[in-house]
């Protein structure tokens, strides 16, 4: 999902994820950022936080995005993510469906450039 974000958000060029509580979210944010980072974005491991502080992240230190591994409010033994672009704007369902083909298709391509912060 990190490399199709990458792809698919062409203009993020630097990005945060952050994770909620969940056990899971921690096996999910290490491939979700290793995605990202052969995607080429530069990545800031956010920690544990909750949705608004990402968002805030996002806007206060000018990231071009952000990923939060959440499921909200649903179970515990369910997990998410959710998607948001420059100015902590959600992603459309257009572009989840974009995302989703390209995983399905294998149209992924690795960046030559890959950082990590």
């Amino acid at each position: 999902i990190g490399l199709a974000y990458a792809n698919h958000f062409r203009t993020v060029k630097k990005a945060v994820v952050g994770m909620d509580l969940r056990k899971s979210g921690i096996k999910l944010k290490e491939a979700l950022i290793k995605g990202l980072i052969d995607g080429g974005i530069e990545v800031t491991d956010a920690g544990m936080v909750i949705t608004p502080v990402l968002c805030f992240s996002i806007c206060r230190y000018k990231f071009d995005g952000g990923i939060q591994i959440t499921a909200s409010h649903m179970e515990g033994r369910y997990n998410g993510i959710k998607l948001f672009l420059k100015n902590a704007h959600p992603s459309v369902p257009a572009d989840m469906d974009a995302i989703q083909q390209m995983i399905a298709e294998d149209k992924l391509v690795r960046s030559k450039k890959q950082t990590k912060k």
